[in-house]
């Protein structure tokens, strides 16, 4: 199973009343969007780490935390 980014959601279109299941998987998301949310103060060391293992296999330097 690919790994995700964030939980799956489910997205209904208010013409037809179908929904779809909307995944977001780690390979699919931007680089910029993953560097903003490693970065980020709020994501936590499970995810930052899931985050460095896409960004070491897209070959992106991981830039260094401050811990102040």
């Amino acid at each position: 199973m690919p790994i995700k980014f964030e939980a799956s959601s489910v997205v209904k279109d208010r013409t037809t009343g179908k929904s779809a299941v909307k995944h977001s998987y780690m390979k699919s998301t931007a680089t910029a969007e993953l560097l903003k949310k490693y970065e980020s103060r709020s994501c936590q060391p499970k995810h930052r780490q899931k985050i460095r293992n896409e960004l070491t296999r897209r070959k992106v330097d991981i830039p260094v935390l401050s811990q102040d």
